[in-house]
């Protein structure tokens, strides 16, 4: 377990500076990613209420969060079509785009280098994937 975290500890300080460069080129605040994250993970949190309470600010500051990501054109609202009073926040083409491509800038990150394995190494890596796979599913 020593041997895997110092191997994992390496990776890190690979990659964290080239995930940090990607988030940089968002031009997005922190809470304006995680808002933008959680509608896209979970679209079924849009209200301005909703959010707030699940990030635990208050509903002016949610609202001009929001607003900036509308600014963005990464979420628009709509309105409910269950309650016409209620408006929902939900993330446009763009806001989930842009979700994507910061998580998958990640995942290439990592793989661009695997192409560099030798052969015995990157099944011995598969191995162990689908070995953790098979854990992580069995304890679900």
């Amino acid at each position: 377990m020593a041997e895997l975290e110092q191997a994992h500890h390496a990776v890190e300080v690979f990659l964290i500076p080239k995930i940090l460069e990607s988030m940089m080129s968002l031009r997005l605040t922190m809470q304006q990613v995680k808002i933008l994250s959680i509608l896209v993970v979970e679209p079924a949190t849009g209200s301005i209420r909703q959010l707030a309470d699940l990030t635990g600010v208050s509903l002016a500051t949610m609202s001009g969060i929001v607003q900036r990501l509308e600014d963005h054109e990464m979420v628009e609202r709509v309105t409910d079509p269950e309650d016409q009073r209620v408006r929902r926040v939900v993330a446009t083409a763009l806001g989930r785009q842009t979700i994507r491509k910061l998580i998958s800038s990640n995942r290439e990150l990592e793989y661009a280098q695997l192409e560099h394995l030798a052969i015995e190494d990157l099944a011995a890596l598969v191995q162990g994937v689908r070995a953790v796979a098979q854990t992580l599913n069995a304890a679900d």
